[in-house]
């Protein structure tokens, strides 16, 4: 080793850039660089050109300075001393460099070339991250000398209808976008927070409004102003940033109507002490009111630290409000809903369940109201059951005629056991409603036990499961065997003695419509044989299973037709197979710019026979049952799902998520599942295939 070399390397291990790397890295590291010595008052670079060069400072220093075009003032941004580096972020970027730089005493710089530095960030990674670590820490002390906040703006909430108030010019040229609006003072992201000319101009632009900035990245700016802001100016609709947020609410009061349906022992003081304050009173209404005409199947009330979240359940997917309640008024507004709901609301320290009646736009709505205390208070989930929204026949849940027939004949029988399945949320209880509502009628007594009781039928006795009463659905159960029953309808099978009843009362002649969690209709039959019920039993009892989910509708006023990539389709359709006319929805205002209005049932229908009942009770496994059951012409998701996407009804991601069993691929790397929408794509995908998010 030389001895330039030898003293290049000495100085180098001294520097923060360079002095992670070890010893034997460093003579390679030092043959890159070249030594320059400059005078004071040098320029090494001007502002607003390339920057060809890495620098240390080995002797001297060297100050980065900002000139204003517009007032001509000079402004020193940094020093840099012996053994300091500089010039890092500008070789990373192809960006002209918004500084100047001026040696202020005669100095000594090592030089590498931006072509060198990268090359060797990509040899040796701990020079990357050194780099990364010093471009860091750089951004967040100019920022906050400056008093400007750094941001990302998929993690902010933004008022779109802003976009369309602003010249374009500003967000285009000015780099000036809008996020929102309180009082007096606009919110707007910009890449050069520092300038004062575009901070200006959006003042202008809000009749001299105060302007808050929030520095985004340039490449950031770029990408949701081409995705999202242009699009939107220029009338195409597309969809939300952040998928989890509702980018529109209704904008009205509403004047709510309830009624106490609760039947808890609340003394009378207790029932009295409810908060009426108007702007509570406003705000509860305001949620609820927001939630129904969102038709959302549940509203949850979210205390945190410093805000009160409001998210609604829409269609499945848990969608935030976009303006959060101020912690001040959490404690008044769950007072109050506890109040309304006949709650103890003394009692903070428990969870506790209540029910709500309301009327709104003529519909009779139902709260079942569940709180459970938290760190920062008590959360209130309330969920909406619209007795007139949910009491609908076969017809609206079942589109396929023929699935549609077979499940009729499964409900129509004298006697068995009929299994409808599914996850939570699927749609069960629903579709159990539906089938009583076919049988229902003067010739026929139908009971059922419920938990709770959902929807009054007229012409049926409903019975509420009590547990504080011993009355829960064994003991439900042997009661209706002897109230000369024909169908009897068990809200929900949990335990094995509930199962073993509900055997028994098949066999013993009677109709039983019951639901269970399972994934699909044959794992139902080994969820029951765990429960403890004998195989022959299950082969005699079962008249057939119905396993269920739900699946969002495309919004039929965006409906567009559009193709599918092949790593999409092959989760659907077979390799060689015809794929036919696919469709997706573009985004309007009927759908909330989601694409998406509606969901439509999925449906397996196992109907048993001879053949699938000996399977059954000889113990087959899983493999010979399902083609036992297929040759006995189960319709399977996979069947159901086909005609949904050859009627136009959903898309390919919706369905993905039932054929394609996401523990399974994702343990054989062949599906990445998108944290944003949930949807699953191929391993290879770096972005969601179904909503854009990045996968990384």
């Amino acid at each position: 080793m030389s001895n330039e070399v030898a003293a290049l390397v000495a100085q180098l291990s001294e520097t923060e850039l360079f002095g992670g790397i070890g010893e034997a890295l460093l003579p390679q590291v030092a043959r890159v660089f070249t030594r320059q010595s400059v005078r004071a008052g040098t320029v090494l670079f001007e502002q607003a050109t390339p920057v060809a060069s890495v620098y240390v400072v080995a002797r001297g220093g060297v100050e980065l300075r900002r000139r204003d075009i517009a007032t001509g003032m000079d402004y020193l941004v940094a020093s840099y001393g012996e053994l300091k580096s500089f010039g890092e972020e500008n070789a990373l970027g192809d960006d002209m460099s918004p500084l100047y730089a001026v040696v202020t005493a005669d100095s000594d710089l090592l030089l590498i070339s931006r072509t060198n530095f990268v090359s060797l960030m990509q040899q040796i990674p701990a020079v990357g991250l050194a780099a990364a670590r010093i471009i860091a820490r750089r951004a967040n002390r100019l920022f906050s000398d400056k008093g400007v906040k750094f941001g990302a703006l998929s993690k902010l909430n933004i008022d779109r209808a802003l976009w369309s108030s602003v010249p374009r010019r500003l967000i285009v040229e000015a780099r000036v976008l809008p996020l929102g609006r309180r009082g007096a003072t606009v919110l707007a992201a910009m890449t050069n927070p520092f300038d004062s000319n575009a901070i200006d101009e959006a003042r202008r632009a809000f009749g001299g409004a105060n302007v808050e900035v929030v520095a985004v990245s340039e490449a950031e700016f770029d990408r949701y102003v081409t995705r999202y802001v242009l699009p939107a100016l220029d009338g195409v609709v597309e969809a939300t940033a952040d998928a989890h947020l509702i980018p529109k609410l209704p904008n009205k009061a509403y004047q709510m109507k309830f009624t106490q349906e609760g039947n808890e022992n609340i003394s009378e003081e207790e029932r009295k002490a409810q908060v009426t304050g108007e702007q509570v009173v406003a705000m509860l209404n305001q949620i609820i009111g927001d939630g129904l005409a969102l038709e959302c199947s549940d509203i949850h009330i979210e205390p945190y630290e410093t805000e009160c979240q409001v998210r609604y359940r829409i269609e499945g997917k848990l969608l935030r409000r976009p303006d959060p309640i101020p912690m001040r008024y959490h404690g008044a507004v769950v007072s109050r809903l506890k109040a309304l709901a006949s709650m103890n609301i003394t009692e903070r320290r428990k969870p506790q369940d209540g029910r709500l009646g309301c009327v709104f736009n003529e519909r009779e709505i139902s709260l079942r109201i569940s709180s459970v205390p938290t760190r920062f208070g008590e959360k209130v989930v309330m969920r909406v059951l619209d007795r007139s929204a949910s009491l609908i026949g076969l017809d609206r849940i079942i589109g396929l005629p023929r699935v549609r027939d077979i499940v009729r004949s499964l409900i129509f029988q004298p006697h068995g056991i009929v299994l409808i399945t599914g996850p939570t949320g699927s749609g069960k209880t629903t579709t159990m409603y539906s089938a009583i509502l076919e049988r229902r009628g003067e010739g026929i007594n139908i009971n059922t036990v419920e938990d709770p009781i959902e929807y009054t039928i007229p012409g049926i006795t409903q019975v509420q499961y009590n547990d504080a009463v011993d009355l829960g659905y064994a003991q439900a159960i042997k009661a209706f065997l002897r109230q000369d029953t024909d169908v009897m309808l068990i809200g929900e099978t949990r335990d094995a003695r509930t199962a073993g009843y509900a055997i028994q009362a098949a066999l013993s002649g009677h109709l039983v419509l019951t639901s269970l969690h399972t994934n699909s209709a044959l794992s139902t039959i080994y969820r029951l044989k765990d429960m403890g019920i004998e195989s022959f039993l299950l082969g005699n009892a079962i008249g057939g299973v119905v396993a269920q989910r739900l699946v969002r509708k495309i919004c039929t006023d965006c409906r567009q037709a559009h193709n599918y990539p092949a790593s999409l389709l092959s989760r659907v359709f077979d390799a060689g197979e015809p794929v036919p006319p696919l469709y997706r929805g573009a985004g309007c205002s009927r759908c909330n710019n989601t694409g998406y209005r509606g969901r439509a049932a999925v449906v397996e229908v196992m109907r048993m026979n001879e053949e699938l009942r000996a399977a059954i009770a000889a113990n087959a496994p899983m493999t010979e049952l399902k083609e036992v059951a297929i040759a006995a012409g189960m319709v399977t998701f996979r069947d159901y799902c086909r005609e949904l996407l050859v009627q136009g009804v959903t898309t390919p991601s919706e369905v993905s998520h039932i054929l394609y069993a996401e523990d399974e691929a994702t343990a054989k790397g062949e599906v990445k599942v998108c944290g944003n929408c949930g949807a699953a794509n191929t391993a290879t995908t770096k972005y969601c295939e179904d909503c854009g998010s990045s996968l990384s």
